[in-house]
Formats: C-alpha cells, structure tokens, sequence
C-alpha cells in the first residue's frame, strides 16, 4: 500500500508525504518548493510508471503527450488537475480520472466515448458520439457498419431521433440514413431506398402509423420510392418509375 511504500522511504521523505499535500503542492513551489520537489524524488517519490485503465480508441502516443510526464518527475508536485485537463479534451475521452499511487506510480482512468453514427454535412463524413462530440475526422472501414446522419443541426437532434425509432425495432433495424432537413424535420431512408418523410410536429405518432402499415401492408416490400406522411391522418406513396410505367400500360391501370 501507499503506507506501508512511504514507511520504507529514508526520513526526508516520509515528512514529505505529510507536509507536501497534493493542495499544498503549488504554494510549496512558489515558496522554495522546487528544492523539496528535487528532494522528495531522490528520496524515492518520482514517477517510475504511468499505468492507465479503460483505454480503447485513444491513440497512444496522443495520450502520452497529454499526460506530459516523465520518469523522474517528482509525484507529489504534479499538478493532477492539469493532467486530467489535458486528457479529458482528447477527442475520445468522457472523462478522466488522475491518481497518485505513492511512491512512484500516477495511474490514469479512462471512461471513452461510444460511435455512434457517421456525420456527413458540408462534403465530409465524420464520426460522432451521441452527443455529437466529433471523435474522429476520418472514418474508417470499422465504422461503416454505423447509419449515416446527414445535414446541417442533425448531431444535437440524432439521439432523440434515434430513441424514437427504436420504438419500432423491426423497423429501427432497417434504417440505413437520417437525414435532417432544413433543421426542422427528418427524412428516414431504409437500407432499400425507400425514404419516409417525417413531419415537424407529430413525428412519433407519425412513426407509429407507418409501423401499423408496415405491419399490414408491407410498403417496404413494395414498387414504392417514397412514403410522405407529414399530412396528417393521411399517407401519400410515390411510386417507383417502373411501378408507374407499369400503371401506364394498356390494360395495366387499376
């Protein structure tokens, strides 16, 4: 334990371990600290390791430019709170936990932030987390799995949108694009290309009146193109151009 370590460190540096308080480790500085932090490190309390914990996407060398430690630093006068600073704005970090693990050890704790769809606005794709935190410039093959958001104020709306559609999972499943339009409704298109206009207002019983047709009618399944349903109480179907031509024949109209 931490103790027991300072237990076996010469004299000098046990005093150290109570009068150099993480608190106090700033005022030490400005007041000759610096002689007690060269101290305190010859007599044992210096860096040694870094050990860090719940780390996936955070790249490496991105994460040891943030802690900006070194071996030999004396412990007890890093600046903890500044070390955490410097991690937590790392793109994929939530949050950050920084500890001193006396004598020689500062052990980092990480909780990253999950993908969660891939962005395109503006002619570039990026990938975002459900608060629409941009984790990464670049989206590589690992994510394309993810549905696509698309259109200007579409990361701030995606994740009420989201938990919307999944009142339906059937349907949630075969979503493939959402995308938002004008910043005031949403267009769904589904891994066929059929895309369901949403209307402004009413969006979730618009939702589950498509779902109940779905249900009964298959439109999915169907030479259907587009299904509008921002009038309300009423479905409008655009039609496929085959389904069309195919109405336009001879004999073919019904």
């Amino acid at each position: 334990t931490a103790i027991a370590a300072a237990l076996l460190l010469p004299p000098l540096a046990v005093v150290l371990v109570a009068v150099a308080a993480p608190q106090d480790a700033e005022a030490l500085l400005y007041e000759g600290g610096a002689e007690l932090a060269e101290l305190s490190a010859s007599g044992g309390l210096a860096v040694d390791a870094v050990t860090v914990e719940g780390r996936g996407k955070t790249a490496l060398d991105d994460l040891r430019e943030a802690i900006g430690v070194n071996r030999g630093d004396p412990i007890l006068f890093l600046d903890l709170e500044e070390v955490r600073t410097r991690v937590a704005d790392l793109p994929w970090v939530k949050s950050a936990v920084v500890e001193r693990r006396l004598p020689d050890t500062l052990h980092v704790r990480l909780e990253e932030r999950e993908p969660f769809v891939r962005w395109q606005n503006g002619g570039r794709t990026v990938l975002i987390d459900r608060e629409g935190v941009i984790l990464a410039k670049a989206v590589g093959g690992e994510f394309r799995h993810l549905r696509r958001l698309v259109g200007k104020g579409a990361p701030q709306q995606a994740a009420a949108l989201f938990d919307l559609l999944q009142d339906d999972l059937a349907l949630f499943a075969r979503v493939a694009t959402a995308t938002r339009i004008r910043e005031r409704r949403w267009d769904i298109t589904f891994d066929n290309g059929v895309v369901v206009r949403l209307p402004e207002e009413g969006m979730r019983q618009a939702w589950h009146r498509f779902a109940e047709l779905q249900a009964a009618e298959g439109l999915l399944d169907k030479d259907i193109r587009g299904i509008d349903l921002r009038v309300p109480d009423r479905v409008i179907l655009q039609l496929t151009p085959e389904a069309v031509q195919a109405r336009d024949l001879p004999g073919k109209n019904t």
